[in-house]
């Protein structure tokens, strides 16, 4: 009986062990979520985020579409590391437009953790 005792609690053991790792392993933050910290952090830029159209990615590389307009302009080198090795959430907000029309202009980037929910930058629209 000791013996099938000492197996049980040697296995149970085992499997906790293994299972540890997994479980301390940060979980992601929702779309939900994430895109609840980018409206917040907007909102505090001044932007109205009811009236924004909002387009939400997920990268785990430096390079996206919204990081490879900043090289045109010469200021994408520092974003970038900021991205570097990271999972994150790009949260795009843009002015709601008519069909045919082009609006330039208050649209605001944000680009959220997706393990921490932290806020890693944020590119204002010119």
């Amino acid at each position: 009986m000791k013996k099938v005792h000492c197996l049980a609690v040697f296995i149970m053991g085992y499997v906790i062990l293994t299972l540890l790792p997994a479980c301390n392993r940060s979980k992601e933050i929702s779309i939900c979520r994430a895109i609840n910290i980018a409206s917040i952090k907007a909102k505090s830029k001044g932007y109205n985020v009811q009236e924004l159209d909002v387009h939400v990615s997920k990268h785990n590389t430096p390079i996206n579409r919204h990081t490879s307009l900043l090289d045109i302009q010469g200021a994408g080198d520092d974003i970038k590391r900021k991205l570097m090795g990271r999972t994150y959430y790009t949260i795009y907000y843009s002015p709601r437009a008519e069909p045919d029309n082009v609006i330039k202009g208050g649209d605001i980037v944000v680009f959220v953790d997706a393990h921490s929910g932290e806020i890693i930058a944020i590119i204002p629209g010119q």
